[in-house]
């Protein structure tokens, strides 16, 4: 196992051998190229970043067998890496479904589309996403997918009663339905039309969004709330993710919205975002898009209710049932958790992928060292 972890070219902050960081960390794993600290190079000229790229080439070549990058960034090392260097492995990790049709200014998009089949392993996030990337970048085998859910164990132990209205600053008014989003406010989460659909609802709830943004983005949508929701709703500033899995269970209905009219591409029809899981595994009733990748769980468990269109109206009937049916609501809550723990947690769905990938290095490295051993050559 050591020897196998130090080949791998990771910066693992946490100090977990590669096979456990794998189990315990629920997506962002931070085993990439473009994780080491280049950050400083930001402000530098354009010769710098690629003098700091050489550099981690350099590494890499120097120190390791195994090196994984995720997404485009920093694909054009690690093809060089493996193919300047004898049994060298290349993983990549993709949360992120990008063509150069959709995303025509994304940068290396096109260079991805030609080498994308050197990679001697593909990992995705959604099973549609890998049945796409497979036939479109002309993969030799479906990727293995990693979905972006959260394992039993990083669950944290659940707040008092009353937490999230804590969390929030207080002054929520007692005995009303909260409707939660946890997530981000650009143009593609539709932040807008959230907030236009809640304000035709004719029910009682306090709209509650824990949101991270610049300040300019954050001020205009306070702003946008303040005029449409009055005192009915409350934007606070980004919090811990820990922080609000102690809590975010108080809340009665959850909100995963990604309309396709929004951002019109396949990486968001097959969206694949942690909050979905999060709120299903804390029981919380959830409001979603219709995205394919939504809706068919949604559906099938019975855990909330998918919009028909990408709609305002079709938005504010969806939240108007799910605030009408309180006994709905309730028994999602005792049955979310079961079906998470049972079907969807990370210990189910992705640790036999896992144990896959780990068998895999393991193969890869012995090969390797078989190779090095017949050639003469001296590692």
């Amino acid at each position: 196992m050591a020897k196998m972890t130090e080949q791998l070219f990771i910066k693992n902050n946490q100090n977990l051998p590669f096979p456990q960081f794998l189990r315990e960390e629920k997506k962002s794993l931070p085993f990439t190229v473009s994780d080491l600290d280049i950050d400083v190079f930001k402000g530098m000229t354009r010769q710098l970043k690629w003098l700091s790229r050489a550099v981690i080439l350099a590494k890499a070549l120097l120190s390791y067998k195994v090196i994984m990058v995720t997404e485009t960034s920093h694909f054009f090392e690690g093809l060089l890496f493996r193919n300047i260097k004898p049994g060298a492995r290349l993983i990549h990790y993709c949360q992120e479904y990008v063509t150069p049709e959709e995303y025509p200014n994304l940068k290396l998009s096109s260079f991805y589309l030609h080498y994308a089949h050197f990679a001697d392993m593909v990992i995705d996030v959604e099973p549609n996403r890998a049945k796409l990337r497979m036939d479109r970048y002309k993969l030799n085998k479906l990727p293995l997918v990693l979905a972006n859910t959260l394992p039993m164990t990083k669950l944290p132990p659940q707040s008092p009663p009353g937490y999230l209205k804590i969390l929030a600053g207080g002054g929520i008014p007692p005995n009303l339905p909260i409707v939660l989003y946890m997530g981000g406010v650009g143009r593609e989460k539709a932040f807008e039309r959230m907030v236009d659909a809640l304000s035709q609802v004719y029910k009682p709830f306090f709209f509650l969004a824990f949101c991270d943004s610049t300040i300019a983005r954050l001020t205009e949508v306070k702003m946008y709330l303040k005029k449409k929701l009055g005192n009915q709703g409350r934007i606070c500033g980004p919090v811990s993710r820990d922080q609000l899995l102690r809590c975010a269970g108080e809340a009665d209905i959850g909100i995963v919205y990604y309309p396709f009219d929004a951002d019109p591409t396949n990486n968001q029809w097959y969206c694949a975002p942690t909050k979905f899981y999060e709120y299903m595994a804390l029981g919380v009733p959830v409001v979603t898009s219709r995205n394919e990748s939504l809706r068919t769980i949604v559906t099938s468990e019975r855990i909330g209710i998918c919009v028909e269109n990408d709609t305002t109206e079709a938005l504010t009937n969806a939240f108007h049932t799910l605030l009408s049916e309180e006994a709905y609501r309730q028994d999602i809550k005792s049955r979310a958790p079961l079906i998470f723990k049972k079907h969807y947690c990370y210990e189910v769905i992705c640790s036999p992928v896992v144990n896959q990938i780990e068998l895999q290095i393991r193969e890869w490295h012995n090969y390797t060292d078989r190779n090095y051993a017949s050639s003469g050559i001296t590692k």
